[in-house]
């Protein structure tokens, strides 16, 4: 098996440039990972942003694309085990995102029930741990916790783990976690409208959080 990043080295966006939204929390945090953890990462960057360009030019990924960059990416993820809560909790985080592309890429509604019930005590290992990854991502591990999850969001000890997260970084609305979503990794064509609904109810508890603070 090969750890080299599997997309992020071919070259498919030509003329990158950083983008002046960089999540600096993010770029230090991969620093402190396993190389083999932030290769599989910068795939996941690449696929986002090939699916992000593909949506917005009308194009479509080639079928062998996805597949081999699916493949490679869960494959890689499966064979990582890292120890402590917090690499592990973003490595079982990476692989629901990436599950969650290939499910509804594939317009498929199966959900992998194994998989869900090891993130979700992932993070409940996670909130315990003394270390912790960056504000931004862990609000985005949350967030794919609770826009996957089998349960709908049933584990409330996570629910306002994720409401002392969003109020912590001053989110009370759509608009401002879709930005922190799209600073951390995001495909929109894929999960705003469905993510958005889901947590709509979050939402207007931060909101009205928010609102207590403010009066």
């Amino acid at each position: 098996m090969s750890w080299n990043p599997y997309l992020s080295g071919q070259d498919f966006v030509r003329g990158k440039r950083k983008h002046p939204d960089t999540n600096h929390d993010m770029e230090a945090f991969l620093k402190t990972l396993d190389p083999r953890l932030s290769n599989v990462w910068r795939d996941l960057e690449e696929f986002a942003k090939l699916s992000n360009i593909a949506s917005q030019t009308g194009r479509k990924l080639q079928p062998n694309i996805f597949s081999e960059a699916m493949v490679s990416i869960l494959y890689r993820l499966l064979a990582l085990s890292p120890e402590s809560a917090s690499k592990n909790a973003f490595r079982l985080g990476m692989m629901t995102f990436a599950a969650s592309i290939f499910f509804r890429w594939r317009d498929m509604k199966q959900r992998q029930a194994y998989l869900d019930d090891s993130f979700t005590d992932a993070l409940i290992e996670l909130k315990k741990a003394a270390t912790r990854p960056p504000s931004t991502v862990l609000l985005w591990l949350l967030m794919i916790w609770r826009t996957n999850s089998v349960q709908g969001g049933g584990d409330q000890a996570i629910e306002g783990w994720i409401l002392e997260v969003m109020d912590g970084l001053a989110i009370c609305s759509w608009s401002e976690l879709h930005n922190v979503m799209k600073s951390v990794l995001w495909v929109d064509c894929l999960f705003d409208a469905s993510s958005k609904r889901i947590l709509e109810p979050t939402l207007e508890k931060a909101a009205r959080k928010g609102a207590g603070v403010d009066s």
